[in-house]
């Protein structure tokens, strides 16, 4: 029977801990020729640090990721915005967004300047008098009286787009987006409802009203736009993981004369999933398989070995607590050699014993492709 030296040492190792922190690619964006990098392919599953040149005038940069161009929704933002004592000419954009390998992306760059108190003052004007010009439309000559047309549940929701709309080329310092016109304006909007009511000026003045409270804040105006069209990240090289270790096989026993065997490994792990984009108890596990290197001798000085391959080989899943170390649990196949006979004298045959047994092990993973997957920048 064996001491547990080994067991003790393995679940030691356990209580390390490792920091890992997210490291981010940096990406200096031209903007003259509309490309990263020198042209270089942009990185693939990793984070993403912009970096540009950005006129005096500019205070606000934004960008927008896009599996198409013609796609209206982004796949990601991210913003940059001065500092009222930087007078930095250039940015740095951090974006928790990584591009998959061997594909394409579009790149949207905004730059936005502050907007004046004349020019907020202008942009109050034009939202009140689209919102006038659109609940006057609704007012029609029915009979010789001019009478509400529309719904005011639609009339209401219409105006909160066009209000959206209409900030379209705009962008709060606050990032504040504008939540819609109150209980209010939709109250003085049902009275349009009533056939005795015709005038739409006490709902215009509670849009202006509403409006201008909301453009109390600093505003910004869109100056300029780049686009990078259909720009590809780099490939990536598909990879096998070898697996090397050292692990120990319960054999039979209980407690008291607990009988094990241990041996080095060696086998092949398959992720489960995607490091760069699965969650990290997903992404750290795998399903690995493979052989110990030699056999093992039980309690009663039998030759405990593997069927048909004569090695005991085994299978289970492995968790990475390191980078590189993983840790694997599963069941190995056994055959005791010689532990019964079939047959009589010459004739008799031996057929071991075969069972699963549980094994634990420890063990380093190499990437098969290590030095030829590296990314190529």
């Amino acid at each position: 029977m064996k001491t547990p030296l080994f067991f003790t040492s393995l679940f030691l190792l356990l209580f390390s801990f490792n920091s890992s922190f997210a490291q981010y690619e940096t990406i200096d964006f031209d903007y003259t020729l509309g490309y990263f990098n020198n042209g270089q392919p942009l990185p693939a599953e990793a984070y993403l640090m912009f970096s540009g040149a950005v006129d005096a005038e500019v205070d606000w940069v934004e960008i927008a990721v896009f599996r198409s161009i013609a796609d209206k929704n982004p796949l990601a933002i991210t913003t940059w915005k001065r500092y009222k004592e930087s007078g930095t000419g250039s940015f740095r954009i951090p974006m928790n967004y990584k591009l998959k390998g061997g594909s394409e992306y579009s790149f949207q760059f905004s730059y936005f300047r502050k907007v004046s108190q004349e020019e907020k003052s202008a942009l109050v004007d034009r939202l009140t008098d689209a919102v006038s010009a659109y609940l006057s439309q609704l007012m029609v000559e029915k009979n010789g009286e001019t009478k509400f047309s529309g719904s005011s549940k639609r009339a209401y929701d219409n105006l909160n787009t066009l209000v959206q709309d209409g900030l379209y080329y705009y962008r709060s310092q606050n990032n504040q987006v504008f939540p819609g016109f109150s209980d209010v304006l939709d109250r003085a909007l049902e009275k349009l409802d009533d056939a005795n009511t015709n005038d739409i000026g006490p709902s215009v003045q509670i849009a202006r009203s509403e409006i201008g409270q909301f453009f109390q804040s600093e505003w910004l105006i869109l100056v300029d736009t780049r686009k990078v069209v259909d720009y590809p990240t780099e490939k990536m090289r598909n990879s096998l993981a070898i697996n090397v270790g050292y692990g120990g096989v319960f054999l039979d026993g209980g407690l008291e004369n607990l009988s094990y065997g241990v041996s080095p490994y060696v086998g092949l792990s398959f992720p489960l999933a995607n490091r760069a984009y699965a969650n990290r108890l997903l992404s750290n596990t795998s399903l690995s398989m493979g052989v110990f290197t030699s056999n093992f001798t039980n309690a009663d000085d039998k030759v405990v070995s593997g069927p048909i391959f004569g090695r005991p080989y085994y299978a289970g899943l492995g968790y990475s607590f390191f980078r590189f170390v993983r840790l694997n649990v599963g069941a190995t196949a056994l055959e005791v050699v010689g532990s019964s006979n079939v047959g009589g004298g010459n004739a008799s045959l031996n057929i071991g014993e075969i069972k699963v047994a549980p094994f634990v092990g420890l063990s380093a993973e190499i990437d098969l492709w290590l030095g030829l997957k590296d990314k190529q920048r």
